[in-house]
């Protein structure tokens, strides 16, 4: 049956919409991240729902495992994005990463001090915040950080609500 397939199928098609849009939202408007994350987000979503749609449809007995199918290909879908979500942020921000090229750097081994005068918690702060304003995303004005744009607050918002969804226990919890 084409149905089920393409049932199967609908979440990791969802997901590849997802992946295209924020490249080609990224290489077409250069600086708006945010804006291509949340529209790569919703345009996989709307791609998963039109091919859960179109498998219902096919179905030889209407409305049997609706809410099954719908339920499980919205997960799937969601789980996939954050999944994607949280590999780019890997890449980007990492400070593990950072530590990790940074004892690389020292030969294989590196003093435990030596590594924390590098990464002491105002350095980290000052580089993120450092990313934030070469990014566009924040600015300071009159000594005082300030959102560039509402849209990473609401991207912010959604990544919130998806890690809520997809893991509804913190560990550690708060």
């Amino acid at each position: 049956m084409a149905g089920d397939w393409i049932l199967a199928v609908a979440p990791v098609a969802g997901l590849a919409v997802n992946v295209a849009l924020q490249f080609a939202g990224i290489r077409i408007l250069p600086g708006r991240l945010a804006a291509s994350i949340i529209a790569g987000a919703i345009f996989g979503l709307a791609a998963t729902f039109v091919l859960i749609s179109l498998a219902l449809a096919q179905l030889p007995t209407p409305g049997t495992g609706m809410v099954d199918a719908w339920s499980v290909g919205t997960l799937t879908y969601l789980t996939l994005a954050y999944g994607f979500w949280a590999f780019l942020n890997l890449n980007i921000t990492s400070l593990r990463i950072r530590m990790l090229r940074t004892i690389l750097l020292a030969g294989g081994s590196i003093e435990k001090k030596a590594l924390l005068d590098q990464y002491t918690p105002e350095e980290r702060l000052r580089r993120r915040l450092q990313r934030l304003e070469n990014g566009g995303q924040i600015r300071r004005q009159n000594g005082r950080w300030r959102l560039n744009s509402r849209l990473l607050l609401v991207l912010a918002r959604c990544v919130e609500v998806l890690r809520a969804v997809v893991m509804p226990v913190r560990y550690p919890p708060r």
